[in-house]
Protein backbone atom coordinates (compact mmCIF):
# COMPACT_ATOMS: atom_id res chain seq x y z
CA UNK A 1 0.00 0.00 0.00
CA UNK A 2 1.59 3.28 -1.10
CA UNK A 3 0.63 6.18 1.17
CA UNK A 4 2.11 9.48 2.25
CA UNK A 5 3.46 9.36 5.74
CA UNK A 6 6.24 10.31 8.10
CA UNK A 7 8.18 7.32 9.37
CA UNK A 8 9.37 9.30 12.38
CA UNK A 9 5.91 10.57 13.36
CA UNK A 10 4.35 7.15 12.95
CA UNK A 11 7.07 5.46 14.95
CA UNK A 12 6.94 7.94 17.82
CA UNK A 13 3.17 7.74 18.11
CA UNK A 14 3.06 3.95 18.04
CA UNK A 15 5.91 3.80 20.56
CA UNK A 16 4.05 6.26 22.79
CA UNK A 17 0.85 4.22 22.72
CA UNK A 18 2.49 0.85 23.28
CA UNK A 19 4.85 2.09 25.98
CA UNK A 20 1.87 2.82 28.19
CA UNK A 21 1.92 6.58 27.63
CA UNK A 22 -1.82 6.50 26.96
CA UNK A 23 -4.29 3.64 27.26
CA UNK A 24 -6.29 2.64 24.19
CA UNK A 25 -9.96 3.68 24.13
CA UNK A 26 -12.15 0.72 25.19
CA UNK A 27 -14.20 -1.69 23.14
CA UNK A 28 -12.30 -1.78 19.83
CA UNK A 29 -13.66 -4.88 18.17
CA UNK A 30 -13.42 -6.61 14.81
CA UNK A 31 -15.15 -9.68 13.39
CA UNK A 32 -14.82 -11.66 10.17
CA UNK A 33 -18.02 -12.78 8.48
CA UNK A 34 -17.27 -16.17 6.88
CA UNK A 35 -20.88 -17.29 6.56
CA UNK A 36 -21.26 -16.43 2.89
CA UNK A 37 -18.84 -16.86 -0.02
CA UNK A 38 -17.37 -13.35 0.26
CA UNK A 39 -15.46 -13.05 3.54
CA UNK A 40 -15.29 -9.58 5.08
CA UNK A 41 -13.54 -8.14 8.12
CA UNK A 42 -15.46 -5.37 9.89
CA UNK A 43 -15.09 -3.34 13.05
CA UNK A 44 -16.68 -0.69 15.23
CA UNK A 45 -14.42 2.13 14.02
CA UNK A 46 -16.14 3.28 10.84
CA UNK A 47 -14.48 1.06 8.25
CA UNK A 48 -14.34 -2.42 6.72
CA UNK A 49 -11.12 -4.21 5.82
CA UNK A 50 -7.92 -4.89 7.66
CA UNK A 51 -6.00 -1.94 8.96
CA UNK A 52 -6.44 0.66 11.63
CA UNK A 53 -5.25 3.81 13.37
CA UNK A 54 -1.64 3.85 14.57
CA UNK A 55 -1.35 0.29 13.24
CA UNK A 56 -2.73 -0.76 16.61
CA UNK A 57 -6.07 -2.17 15.53
CA UNK A 58 -6.13 -6.00 15.50
CA UNK A 59 -5.36 -7.38 12.05
CA UNK A 60 -6.10 -10.97 13.11
CA UNK A 61 -9.40 -12.79 13.28
CA UNK A 62 -10.52 -12.84 16.94
CA UNK A 63 -11.97 -16.32 16.36
CA UNK A 64 -9.89 -19.54 16.61
CA UNK A 65 -7.41 -20.29 15.17
CA UNK A 66 -6.73 -16.50 15.28
CA UNK A 67 -5.42 -16.22 11.73
CA UNK A 68 -4.95 -13.06 9.67
CA UNK A 69 -8.33 -11.46 9.00
CA UNK A 70 -9.22 -11.28 5.30
CA UNK A 71 -10.19 -7.84 4.03
CA UNK A 72 -12.74 -8.84 1.39
CA UNK A 73 -11.95 -12.30 0.08
CA UNK A 74 -13.79 -13.59 -3.00
CA UNK A 75 -14.44 -16.50 -3.13
CA UNK A 76 -13.94 -17.19 0.56
CA UNK A 77 -10.81 -19.25 1.16
CA UNK A 78 -9.17 -18.24 -2.13
CA UNK A 79 -6.87 -15.52 -0.66
CA UNK A 80 -7.99 -13.24 -3.49
CA UNK A 81 -8.44 -9.88 -1.76
CA UNK A 82 -10.71 -7.19 -3.21
CA UNK A 83 -10.43 -4.58 -0.49
CA UNK A 84 -7.77 -2.84 1.53
CA UNK A 85 -10.39 -0.93 3.42
CA UNK A 86 -13.65 0.96 2.95
CA UNK A 87 -14.37 3.92 5.20
CA UNK A 88 -17.40 6.02 6.08
CA UNK A 89 -17.21 9.78 5.34
CA UNK A 90 -19.78 12.30 6.61
CA UNK A 91 -19.43 16.03 5.93
CA UNK A 92 -21.45 19.16 6.75
CA UNK A 93 -21.25 22.94 6.94
CA UNK A 94 -21.08 24.23 10.53
CA UNK A 95 -20.83 27.64 12.18
CA UNK A 96 -17.37 28.11 13.67
CA UNK A 97 -16.28 31.46 15.18
CA UNK A 98 -18.98 33.24 13.21
CA UNK A 99 -17.99 31.64 9.89
CA UNK A 100 -19.60 28.79 7.97
CA UNK A 101 -16.96 26.13 7.32
CA UNK A 102 -17.06 22.53 6.07
CA UNK A 103 -16.08 19.69 8.37
CA UNK A 104 -15.73 16.03 7.43
CA UNK A 105 -15.40 13.05 9.78
CA UNK A 106 -13.84 9.93 8.23
CA UNK A 107 -13.43 6.28 9.12
CA UNK A 108 -10.20 6.50 7.12
CA UNK A 109 -8.78 8.76 4.46
CA UNK A 110 -6.63 5.94 3.19
CA UNK A 111 -3.35 7.69 2.50
CA UNK A 112 -2.08 9.53 5.59
CA UNK A 113 -0.02 7.63 8.13
CA UNK A 114 -0.65 7.60 11.07
CA UNK A 115 -4.09 6.77 9.73
CA UNK A 116 -6.65 9.55 9.85
CA UNK A 117 -9.43 7.73 11.71
CA UNK A 118 -12.10 9.89 13.33
CA UNK A 119 -14.79 7.34 14.27
CA UNK A 120 -14.28 5.37 17.50
CA UNK A 121 -16.38 3.19 19.79
CA UNK A 122 -18.39 5.39 22.16
CA UNK A 123 -16.66 5.77 25.51
CA UNK A 124 -18.43 4.56 28.61
CA UNK A 125 -20.45 1.87 26.79
CA UNK A 126 -19.84 -1.80 27.49
CA UNK A 127 -19.35 -4.38 24.77
CA UNK A 128 -18.18 -4.28 21.17
CA UNK A 129 -19.80 -5.66 18.03
CA UNK A 130 -23.10 -7.44 18.58
CA UNK A 131 -23.66 -10.62 16.53
CA UNK A 132 -27.03 -12.23 15.84
CA UNK A 133 -28.83 -14.61 13.45
CA UNK A 134 -32.33 -15.61 12.47
CA UNK A 135 -31.09 -19.21 12.62
CA UNK A 136 -30.84 -21.31 15.78
CA UNK A 137 -27.06 -21.49 15.72
CA UNK A 138 -23.85 -20.36 17.40
CA UNK A 139 -21.01 -18.04 16.40
CA UNK A 140 -17.34 -18.92 16.06
CA UNK A 141 -16.87 -18.66 19.83
CA UNK A 142 -19.64 -21.23 20.43
CA UNK A 143 -22.07 -18.60 21.78
CA UNK A 144 -25.77 -18.90 20.82
CA UNK A 145 -26.69 -15.98 18.55
CA UNK A 146 -30.31 -16.67 17.61
CA UNK A 147 -32.29 -13.45 17.96
CA UNK A 148 -35.98 -13.03 17.06
CA UNK A 149 -35.18 -9.49 15.85
CA UNK A 150 -32.68 -10.78 13.26
CA UNK A 151 -33.88 -10.83 9.67
CA UNK A 152 -30.81 -12.37 7.96
CA UNK A 153 -28.64 -15.45 8.40
CA UNK A 154 -25.86 -13.39 9.94
CA UNK A 155 -25.82 -9.83 11.27
CA UNK A 156 -23.23 -7.63 12.95
CA UNK A 157 -24.24 -4.42 14.76
CA UNK A 158 -21.50 -1.85 15.40
CA UNK A 159 -21.79 1.58 17.02
CA UNK A 160 -19.23 4.38 16.68
CA UNK A 161 -19.07 8.15 17.11
CA UNK A 162 -16.90 11.00 15.82
CA UNK A 163 -16.78 12.74 19.23
CA UNK A 164 -13.32 11.57 20.37
CA UNK A 165 -10.71 14.23 19.64
CA UNK A 166 -7.90 13.14 21.97
CA UNK A 167 -4.48 12.85 20.39
CA UNK A 168 -2.79 10.64 19.32
CA UNK A 169 -5.88 8.48 18.67
CA UNK A 170 -7.34 11.12 16.37
CA UNK A 171 -4.28 12.52 14.66
CA UNK A 172 -4.03 15.97 13.12
CA UNK A 173 -4.77 16.52 9.47
CA UNK A 174 -2.02 17.19 6.92
CA UNK A 175 -2.18 20.94 7.59
CA UNK A 176 -1.87 20.55 11.36
CA UNK A 177 -5.55 21.18 12.16
CA UNK A 178 -7.15 19.12 14.91
CA UNK A 179 -10.25 16.99 14.43
CA UNK A 180 -13.41 19.04 15.01
CA UNK A 181 -16.29 16.61 15.71
CA UNK A 182 -19.64 17.02 14.00
CA UNK A 183 -21.28 15.27 16.95
CA UNK A 184 -22.43 12.06 15.25
CA UNK A 185 -23.40 8.62 16.51
CA UNK A 186 -23.57 5.92 13.82
CA UNK A 187 -25.16 2.48 14.11
CA UNK A 188 -24.13 0.18 11.27
CA UNK A 189 -25.81 -3.20 10.77
CA UNK A 190 -24.51 -5.63 8.15
CA UNK A 191 -26.66 -8.48 6.86
CA UNK A 192 -25.49 -11.56 4.94
CA UNK A 193 -27.15 -14.68 3.57
CA UNK A 194 -25.61 -18.10 3.08
CA UNK A 195 -27.30 -19.47 -0.05
CA UNK A 196 -26.53 -18.47 -3.66
CA UNK A 197 -27.28 -16.16 -5.43
CA UNK A 198 -27.31 -14.17 -2.19
CA UNK A 199 -23.89 -15.15 -0.84
CA UNK A 200 -21.82 -12.46 -2.60
CA UNK A 201 -23.70 -9.53 -1.04
CA UNK A 202 -23.33 -7.43 2.12
CA UNK A 203 -26.46 -5.41 2.84
CA UNK A 204 -25.49 -2.46 5.04
CA UNK A 205 -27.89 -0.29 7.03
CA UNK A 206 -26.69 2.99 8.53
CA UNK A 207 -28.50 5.03 11.18
CA UNK A 208 -26.80 8.43 11.66
CA UNK A 209 -27.82 10.57 14.65
CA UNK A 210 -26.85 14.14 15.52
CA UNK A 211 -26.02 13.80 19.23
CA UNK A 212 -24.14 17.11 19.46
CA UNK A 213 -25.11 20.76 19.61
CA UNK A 214 -24.24 21.67 16.02
CA UNK A 215 -26.88 22.55 13.43
CA UNK A 216 -25.38 20.60 10.53
CA UNK A 217 -26.05 22.30 7.20
CA UNK A 218 -26.18 20.34 3.91
CA UNK A 219 -24.93 17.00 5.23
CA UNK A 220 -23.25 14.67 2.71
CA UNK A 221 -22.68 10.94 3.18
CA UNK A 222 -19.93 8.99 1.41
CA UNK A 223 -18.35 5.56 1.22
CA UNK A 224 -14.63 5.58 0.44
CA UNK A 225 -13.11 2.40 -1.07
CA UNK A 226 -9.46 1.47 -1.55
CA UNK A 227 -9.30 -1.88 -3.29
CA UNK A 228 -5.71 -3.19 -3.39
CA UNK A 229 -6.93 -6.13 -5.46
CA UNK A 230 -4.92 -9.36 -5.56
CA UNK A 231 -3.55 -12.13 -3.36
CA UNK A 232 -2.30 -10.96 0.03
CA UNK A 233 1.06 -12.57 -0.75
CA UNK A 234 1.59 -10.44 -3.88
CA UNK A 235 3.57 -7.38 -2.78
CA UNK A 236 2.61 -5.13 -5.70
CA UNK A 237 -1.06 -6.15 -5.97
CA UNK A 238 -2.25 -2.60 -5.20
CA UNK A 239 -0.44 -1.00 -8.15
CA UNK A 240 -2.67 -2.22 -11.01
CA UNK A 241 -6.25 -1.56 -9.85
CA UNK A 242 -8.88 0.13 -12.01
CA UNK A 243 -12.18 1.73 -11.07
CA UNK A 244 -15.26 3.11 -12.79
CA UNK A 245 -19.00 3.67 -12.58
CA UNK A 246 -21.49 1.43 -14.37
CA UNK A 247 -24.20 4.04 -14.88
CA UNK A 248 -27.16 1.90 -15.95
CA UNK A 249 -27.15 -0.10 -12.70
CA UNK A 250 -25.44 2.69 -10.70
CA UNK A 251 -22.46 0.61 -9.51
CA UNK A 252 -19.15 2.06 -8.36
CA UNK A 253 -16.60 -0.72 -8.83
CA UNK A 254 -12.94 -1.60 -8.38
CA UNK A 255 -10.98 -4.59 -9.65
CA UNK A 256 -7.61 -5.73 -10.93
CA UNK A 257 -6.85 -4.39 -14.39
CA UNK A 258 -6.54 -7.80 -16.04
CA UNK A 259 -6.99 -10.45 -13.32
CA UNK A 260 -3.38 -11.54 -13.49
CA UNK A 261 -0.46 -11.03 -11.16
CA UNK A 262 1.12 -7.58 -11.30
CA UNK A 263 3.14 -7.00 -14.49
CA UNK A 264 2.26 -10.46 -15.86
CA UNK A 265 1.52 -9.55 -19.46
CA UNK A 266 1.75 -12.91 -21.16
CA UNK A 267 0.17 -15.85 -19.36
CA UNK A 268 -3.42 -16.58 -18.41
CA UNK A 269 -2.80 -17.37 -14.75
CA UNK A 270 -5.84 -15.53 -13.36
CA UNK A 271 -5.30 -14.99 -9.64
CA UNK A 272 -7.80 -12.14 -9.12
CA UNK A 273 -10.32 -12.16 -12.00
CA UNK A 274 -13.36 -10.99 -10.01
CA UNK A 275 -14.82 -7.59 -9.06
CA UNK A 276 -16.55 -5.81 -6.18
CA UNK A 277 -18.82 -2.79 -6.23
CA UNK A 278 -20.77 -0.37 -4.04
CA UNK A 279 -24.43 0.53 -4.58
CA UNK A 280 -27.02 2.59 -2.73
CA UNK A 281 -30.30 0.78 -2.16
CA UNK A 282 -32.46 3.33 -0.41
CA UNK A 283 -31.58 6.98 0.04
CA UNK A 284 -33.34 9.45 2.30
CA UNK A 285 -35.79 11.84 0.68
CA UNK A 286 -34.57 15.13 -0.78
CA UNK A 287 -31.33 13.92 -2.37
CA UNK A 288 -30.24 16.28 -5.13
CA UNK A 289 -26.97 14.73 -6.27
CA UNK A 290 -25.01 11.50 -6.20
CA UNK A 291 -21.28 11.76 -6.93
CA UNK A 292 -18.64 9.25 -7.98
CA UNK A 293 -15.03 10.46 -7.71
CA UNK A 294 -11.82 8.49 -8.04
CA UNK A 295 -8.17 9.41 -7.68
CA UNK A 296 -4.65 8.02 -7.35
CA UNK A 297 -2.68 8.84 -4.21
CA UNK A 298 1.03 8.34 -4.72
CA UNK A 299 3.98 8.65 -2.33
CA UNK A 300 5.08 11.44 -4.69
CA UNK A 301 2.47 14.24 -4.81
CA UNK A 302 3.56 15.04 -8.38
CA UNK A 303 2.09 11.70 -9.48
CA UNK A 304 -1.28 12.17 -7.77
CA UNK A 305 -4.26 12.44 -10.11
CA UNK A 306 -8.03 12.75 -9.93
CA UNK A 307 -10.47 13.65 -12.73
CA UNK A 308 -12.15 17.02 -12.35
CA UNK A 309 -14.46 19.35 -14.14
CA UNK A 310 -12.47 22.26 -15.55
CA UNK A 311 -14.41 24.60 -13.25
CA UNK A 312 -12.95 22.86 -10.20
CA UNK A 313 -9.45 22.14 -11.48
CA UNK A 314 -7.87 25.49 -10.57
CA UNK A 315 -9.77 26.53 -7.47
CA UNK A 316 -11.54 25.28 -4.39
CA UNK A 317 -13.06 26.98 -1.36
CA UNK A 318 -9.68 28.57 -0.62
CA UNK A 319 -9.12 29.67 -4.18
CA UNK A 320 -6.73 26.75 -4.69
CA UNK A 321 -7.18 23.85 -7.08
CA UNK A 322 -7.00 20.57 -5.23
CA UNK A 323 -6.90 18.46 -8.38
CA UNK A 324 -3.93 20.29 -9.91
CA UNK A 325 -2.10 21.32 -6.75
CA UNK A 326 -2.84 18.26 -4.60
CA UNK A 327 -4.33 15.48 -6.75
CA UNK A 328 -5.74 14.05 -3.52
CA UNK A 329 -8.50 15.68 -1.42
CA UNK A 330 -6.36 16.78 1.52
CA UNK A 331 -8.23 18.26 4.50
CA UNK A 332 -11.88 18.91 5.31
CA UNK A 333 -12.37 21.66 2.70
CA UNK A 334 -11.36 19.46 -0.20
CA UNK A 335 -13.05 16.35 1.18
CA UNK A 336 -16.36 18.21 1.42
CA UNK A 337 -15.94 19.57 -2.10
CA UNK A 338 -15.37 16.11 -3.54
CA UNK A 339 -18.36 14.70 -1.61
CA UNK A 340 -20.72 17.40 -2.92
CA UNK A 341 -19.38 18.21 -6.40
CA UNK A 342 -21.95 16.19 -8.38
CA UNK A 343 -19.30 14.65 -10.63
CA UNK A 344 -19.53 11.19 -12.09
CA UNK A 345 -15.89 10.73 -13.05
CA UNK A 346 -15.11 9.04 -16.34
CA UNK A 347 -13.77 5.50 -15.99
CA UNK A 348 -10.07 5.19 -15.19
CA UNK A 349 -9.29 3.35 -18.43
CA UNK A 350 -9.76 6.66 -20.32
CA UNK A 351 -7.34 8.71 -18.19
CA UNK A 352 -4.73 8.81 -20.97
CA UNK A 353 -7.20 9.45 -23.82
CA UNK A 354 -7.77 13.24 -24.01
CA UNK A 355 -9.85 12.92 -27.18
CA UNK A 356 -12.30 10.55 -25.47
CA UNK A 357 -12.42 12.76 -22.35
CA UNK A 358 -13.08 15.93 -24.38
CA UNK A 359 -15.87 14.18 -26.29
CA UNK A 360 -17.68 13.09 -23.12
CA UNK A 361 -18.48 16.14 -20.95
CA UNK A 362 -20.88 15.63 -18.05
CA UNK A 363 -23.98 17.79 -17.59
CA UNK A 364 -22.39 20.45 -19.79
CA UNK A 365 -19.20 20.47 -17.70
CA UNK A 366 -15.95 20.00 -19.61
CA UNK A 367 -13.30 17.84 -17.97
CA UNK A 368 -9.87 19.25 -17.24
CA UNK A 369 -7.51 18.06 -19.95
CA UNK A 370 -4.26 18.99 -18.22
CA UNK A 371 -1.75 16.17 -18.38
CA UNK A 372 -2.56 14.27 -15.15
CA UNK A 373 1.00 13.14 -14.58
CA UNK A 374 3.96 11.58 -16.38
CA UNK A 375 2.26 8.30 -15.45
CA UNK A 376 -0.99 8.90 -17.37
CA UNK A 377 -0.70 5.63 -19.38
CA UNK A 378 0.05 3.70 -16.19
CA UNK A 379 -2.95 5.30 -14.45
CA UNK A 380 -5.21 4.26 -17.33
CA UNK A 381 -3.86 0.71 -17.24
CA UNK A 382 -4.18 0.34 -13.45
CA UNK A 383 -2.67 2.06 -10.42
CA UNK A 384 -3.04 2.48 -6.64
CA UNK A 385 -6.60 3.70 -7.06
CA UNK A 386 -9.46 4.54 -4.71
CA UNK A 387 -12.98 5.96 -5.12
CA UNK A 388 -15.71 7.77 -3.18
CA UNK A 389 -19.44 7.24 -3.77
CA UNK A 390 -21.39 10.01 -2.02
CA UNK A 391 -24.74 11.80 -1.95
CA UNK A 392 -26.67 14.65 -0.35
CA UNK A 393 -27.69 17.10 0.90
CA UNK A 394 -29.45 15.59 3.92
CA UNK A 395 -31.60 17.05 6.65
CA UNK A 396 -34.77 19.07 7.08
CA UNK A 397 -35.44 21.76 4.41
CA UNK A 398 -34.72 25.25 5.82
CA UNK A 399 -35.05 27.90 3.13
CA UNK A 400 -32.50 27.16 0.39
CA UNK A 401 -30.57 24.54 2.38
CA UNK A 402 -31.06 21.50 4.63
CA UNK A 403 -30.20 21.01 8.28
CA UNK A 404 -29.66 17.97 10.50
CA UNK A 405 -30.56 19.51 13.81
CA UNK A 406 -29.54 18.27 17.27
CA UNK A 407 -31.53 15.12 18.07
CA UNK A 408 -32.43 14.43 14.42
CA UNK A 409 -31.27 11.40 12.40
CA UNK A 410 -31.38 9.79 8.98
CA UNK A 411 -30.96 6.24 7.79
CA UNK A 412 -30.08 4.57 4.50
CA UNK A 413 -29.42 1.20 2.90
CA UNK A 414 -26.47 0.32 0.69
CA UNK A 415 -24.68 -2.87 -0.36
CA UNK A 416 -21.18 -4.12 -1.11
CA UNK A 417 -21.46 -6.69 -3.91
CA UNK A 418 -19.13 -9.19 -5.54
CA UNK A 419 -19.14 -10.50 -9.12
CA UNK A 420 -17.27 -13.46 -10.57
CA UNK A 421 -15.18 -13.64 -13.76
CA UNK A 422 -15.17 -9.95 -14.62
CA UNK A 423 -12.05 -10.93 -16.54
CA UNK A 424 -13.04 -13.79 -18.81
CA UNK A 425 -10.31 -16.44 -19.34
CA UNK A 426 -11.80 -17.05 -22.79
CA UNK A 427 -11.37 -13.35 -23.71
CA UNK A 428 -8.39 -12.11 -21.67
CA UNK A 429 -6.83 -8.67 -21.79
CA UNK A 430 -3.90 -8.66 -24.24
CA UNK A 431 -1.34 -7.62 -21.59
CA UNK A 432 -1.12 -5.98 -18.19
CA UNK A 433 -0.27 -2.71 -19.97
CA UNK A 434 -2.99 -2.86 -22.65
CA UNK A 435 -6.49 -2.73 -21.16
CA UNK A 436 -9.52 -2.96 -23.44
CA UNK A 437 -12.79 -2.08 -21.63
CA UNK A 438 -14.78 -3.93 -24.28
CA UNK A 439 -13.48 -7.17 -22.75
CA UNK A 440 -14.95 -6.45 -19.31
CA UNK A 441 -17.73 -8.83 -18.27
CA UNK A 442 -20.20 -7.25 -15.82
CA UNK A 443 -22.73 -10.10 -16.06
CA UNK A 444 -22.25 -11.72 -12.66
CA UNK A 445 -21.78 -8.41 -10.82
CA UNK A 446 -25.01 -7.02 -12.30
CA UNK A 447 -26.88 -10.23 -11.43
CA UNK A 448 -25.83 -9.86 -7.78
CA UNK A 449 -26.67 -6.14 -7.80
CA UNK A 450 -30.16 -6.94 -9.06
CA UNK A 451 -30.49 -9.66 -6.39
CA UNK A 452 -29.38 -7.17 -3.73
CA UNK A 453 -32.01 -4.66 -4.78
CA UNK A 454 -34.87 -7.09 -5.39
CA UNK A 455 -35.47 -8.03 -1.76
CA UNK A 456 -35.88 -11.72 -2.68
CA UNK A 457 -32.68 -12.95 -1.01
CA UNK A 458 -33.06 -10.74 2.03
CA UNK A 459 -36.15 -8.62 2.53
CA UNK A 460 -34.37 -5.41 3.45
CA UNK A 461 -37.38 -3.55 2.06
CA UNK A 462 -39.41 -4.53 5.11
CA UNK A 463 -36.56 -4.60 7.62
CA UNK A 464 -37.42 -1.02 8.62
CA UNK A 465 -40.86 0.62 8.43
CA UNK A 466 -39.75 3.36 6.01
CA UNK A 467 -40.76 4.15 2.41
CA UNK A 468 -38.75 2.61 -0.39
CA UNK A 469 -37.16 4.42 -3.31
CA UNK A 470 -39.95 5.79 -5.51
CA UNK A 471 -40.01 4.55 -9.10
CA UNK A 472 -41.68 7.23 -11.26
CA UNK A 473 -44.87 6.12 -12.99
CA UNK A 474 -43.72 7.58 -16.32
CA UNK A 475 -41.03 9.63 -18.01
CA UNK A 476 -41.65 13.29 -17.12
CA UNK A 477 -39.97 16.71 -17.18
CA UNK A 478 -40.76 19.24 -14.43
CA UNK A 479 -41.07 23.00 -15.03
CA UNK A 480 -37.65 24.65 -14.85
CA UNK A 481 -36.75 26.74 -11.83
CA UNK A 482 -36.17 29.58 -11.48
CA UNK A 483 -38.24 30.62 -14.49
CA UNK A 484 -37.72 33.24 -15.86
CA UNK A 485 -34.03 32.88 -15.13
CA UNK A 486 -30.78 34.77 -15.60
CA UNK A 487 -28.08 32.47 -17.03
CA UNK A 488 -28.66 29.44 -14.77
CA UNK A 489 -31.69 27.17 -14.35
CA UNK A 490 -32.35 23.72 -12.91
CA UNK A 491 -33.82 20.94 -15.05
CA UNK A 492 -35.43 18.02 -13.22
CA UNK A 493 -36.77 14.89 -14.90
CA UNK A 494 -38.13 11.53 -13.79
CA UNK A 495 -37.13 8.16 -15.29
CA UNK A 496 -39.14 4.95 -14.92
CA UNK A 497 -36.59 3.01 -17.00
CA UNK A 498 -32.81 3.41 -16.91
CA UNK A 499 -31.22 4.54 -20.14
CA UNK A 500 -29.89 7.40 -22.25
CA UNK A 501 -31.57 10.80 -21.93
CA UNK A 502 -31.09 13.72 -24.34
CA UNK A 503 -32.13 17.23 -23.38
CA UNK A 504 -32.13 20.02 -25.99
CA UNK A 505 -33.07 23.70 -26.06
CA UNK A 506 -35.04 25.00 -29.10
CA UNK A 507 -35.68 28.66 -29.95
CA UNK A 508 -39.12 30.11 -30.65
CA UNK A 509 -38.83 29.11 -34.35
CA UNK A 510 -38.23 25.49 -33.41
CA UNK A 511 -34.53 25.52 -34.29
CA UNK A 512 -32.14 23.51 -32.13
CA UNK A 513 -30.14 25.99 -30.03
CA UNK A 514 -28.16 23.68 -27.75
CA UNK A 515 -27.82 20.06 -26.72
CA UNK A 516 -27.76 20.46 -22.95
CA UNK A 517 -26.94 16.86 -22.10
CA UNK A 518 -26.86 13.37 -23.55
CA UNK A 519 -25.95 10.65 -21.05
CA UNK A 520 -27.17 7.53 -19.28
CA UNK A 521 -29.19 7.82 -16.07
CA UNK A 522 -30.68 5.29 -13.66
CA UNK A 523 -34.26 4.95 -12.51
CA UNK A 524 -35.45 7.83 -10.34
CA UNK A 525 -35.46 11.62 -10.25
CA UNK A 526 -32.48 13.57 -11.58
CA UNK A 527 -31.62 17.28 -11.57
CA UNK A 528 -29.05 18.94 -13.81
CA UNK A 529 -27.88 22.56 -13.93
CA UNK A 530 -28.16 24.44 -17.25
CA UNK A 531 -25.76 27.35 -17.76
CA UNK A 532 -27.17 29.49 -20.57
CA UNK A 533 -24.81 32.43 -20.06
CA UNK A 534 -23.70 32.37 -23.70
CA UNK A 535 -27.21 32.31 -25.20
CA UNK A 536 -29.39 35.32 -26.13
CA UNK A 537 -32.43 36.30 -24.07
CA UNK A 538 -35.76 34.93 -25.18
CA UNK A 539 -38.28 32.09 -24.99
CA UNK A 540 -36.93 28.54 -25.29
CA UNK A 541 -38.55 25.14 -25.40
CA UNK A 542 -36.70 22.48 -23.41
CA UNK A 543 -37.22 19.00 -24.82
CA UNK A 544 -36.24 15.80 -22.98
CA UNK A 545 -36.20 12.44 -24.77
CA UNK A 546 -35.25 8.99 -23.50
CA UNK A 547 -34.12 5.95 -25.44
CA UNK A 548 -37.46 4.21 -24.81
CA UNK A 549 -39.43 6.75 -26.85
CA UNK A 550 -40.46 9.08 -24.03
CA UNK A 551 -40.71 12.80 -24.77
CA UNK A 552 -41.55 15.83 -22.63
CA UNK A 553 -41.35 19.61 -23.21
CA UNK A 554 -41.27 22.65 -20.91
CA UNK A 555 -40.97 26.39 -21.61
CA UNK A 556 -38.09 28.49 -20.29
CA UNK A 557 -37.61 32.27 -20.40
CA UNK A 558 -34.04 33.56 -20.35
CA UNK A 559 -33.78 37.19 -19.22
CA UNK A 560 -30.47 39.08 -19.05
Amino acid sequence: MVRRFSFLAAGLLVLFVYSGGLAQPPNQDNRVDRWNDMWMNQNNMGFFGNNGPLSSFPASDPCPPYLWAPQCELPGGSDQQYLFWAGLWIGAIVLDSGLEVPRVSVGTDGWLNPDLNEFWPPSGEAGGIRERSRRDTVNCFGDPIYDPEAVADHEFIAVFTDTLDDEPYVVRDFDGTRHRPLGLRVTRTTHTMMEPPCNHIYWIHYLVENIGNNFLKNVYFGHYVDGDVGPSTEVEHHTDDITGYEAVHQIAYICDNDGRAHADGSGNDFNAPHITGTIFLRLPEGIERVSFNWWVSHVSAALDYGPSWEAYADRDSLGMGWTRLYGTPMGDLRKYQIMSNGEHDFDQVYAADPQWIAAHPQDGHAWSLSDPSPNAPNIANGYDTRYLLSFGPLGTPVGSHRELRPGESFDLWMAYVGGLNFHDPDHPQPTNDTINPNLFNFTDLIAHVEAARAGDCFNWLSAEPRPTINVPARFALDPLWPNPFNARANIRFHLNHAGEVTIRAYDILGRSALEITRETFGIGTHTIAWNAAGMPSGLYFIEARNQHGGRAVQKAVLVK
